[in-house]
């Protein structure tokens, strides 16, 4: 079959970052891109203001160790290879009470 392209792609991001904020995760989430040329020159970003992750992620992150709670990368991980892509050039970030989910995909 064929894979969905970038927008598709995104729309399906975008409810699974719904169905995280509903499920009481987040206060709030959203998702987006920057598109490039192809899927594969596309930037996408999750962002979670105040994810039930956030200080254990914060503590993690602060000691440089590997951040293993990344739920939504992992679930966005499912999805990718589900639809024929590999998540690459991930990672995970915290500013603030932000929790900043950053991939493309090949």
């Amino acid at each position: 079959g064929s894979r969905p392209d970038a927008v598709i792609f995104l729309a399906a991001i975008k409810q699974m970052v719904n169905l995280f904020t509903l499920s009481g995760f987040a206060w709030e989430g959203g998702a987006s891109m920057v598109q490039g040329s192809s899927i594969k020159d596309t930037q996408f970003s999750i962002i979670f203001t105040s994810p039930a992750t956030l200080w254990s992620g914060q503590s993690l992150a602060a000691k440089k160790a590997v951040v293993t709670n990344d739920f939504a990368l992992k679930t966005v991980k499912a999805m990718a290879t589900r639809a024929g892509y590999k998540v690459v050039n991930d990672s995970v970030k915290y500013k603030g009470n932000q929790e900043i989910t950053t991939f493309s995909v090949m």
